[in-house]
């Protein structure tokens, strides 16, 4: 079963309503149980780095949610600061907390490169490019989503790239690495174009109509 972790962070229920929407079941669950049995889980997150993964950590649901995904290989989908805290850090909280390390690399805070300016914090409908990898599971070479964010993932990560965006200069606005991926984006709140980007993405992982 499609489980939304409920750690405290995230728009949990929009999540299920779009889900809903697509033709998915799915449960929001803060019990060690249902994550260790899911088929696909979804880490959602809003605020401050360092907030999320304390949250997180004061669940008790961290080692569940390491078993599952690097244990039994269960795809993992990050969504805005839920994709942030699967690398091993941010800029935004260096001294607090660690992420859980699924991704390597540091989120880093947009600035000002040459004469591009970027917005912070970066909020609304933006246009997204899709990777070649990304053309390869969601079929399009472009989409729009909203964003609300100051910080981003690292260009140079070793997992593959699938989703780029513009501020001020070109930023990673979503990621894959094996059973993992991540995106900076609220397909939630993205209308048509997150109802598509849902179904998709759980065709890709094989996840048939609950």
């Amino acid at each position: 079963m499609i489980t939304i972790i409920n750690y405290g962070s995230g728009n949990v229920r929009a999540i299920q309503n779009i889900l809903a929407r697509c033709g998915f079941f799915s449960r929001i669950s803060d019990q060690p149980v249902d994550i260790s049995t899911a088929t696909a889980l979804i880490l959602p997150g809003v605020g401050h780095f360092s907030n999320c993964i304390n949250r997180l950590d004061q669940s008790g649901l961290r080692s569940v949610l390491q078993e599952s995904v690097t244990g039994r290989k269960v795809p993992l989908l990050g969504i805005c600061a839920g994709m942030q805290i699967l690398f091993e850090r941010s800029e935004e909280d260096l001294c607090v907390g660690k992420g859980l390390g699924f991704l390597k690399g540091t989120v880093v805070r947009f600035g000002d490169t040459g004469n591009a300016r970027a917005r912070i914090p970066n909020i609304g409908w933006r246009t997204v490019r899709l990777s070649t990898a990304g053309r390869e599971i969601f079929g399009i070479t472009e989409s729009r989503f909203y964003f609300t964010h100051s910080y981003h993932a690292p260009l140079e990560s070793d997992c593959d790239t699938l989703f780029i965006s513009d501020n001020g200069y070109e930023f990673t606005a979503g990621v894959m690495q094996g059973n993992i991926m991540g995106v900076q984006f609220h397909p939630e709140k993205s209308h048509s174009y997150g109802i598509d980007f849902f179904t998709r993405y759980f065709k890709w992982i094989g996840h048939s109509d609950d």
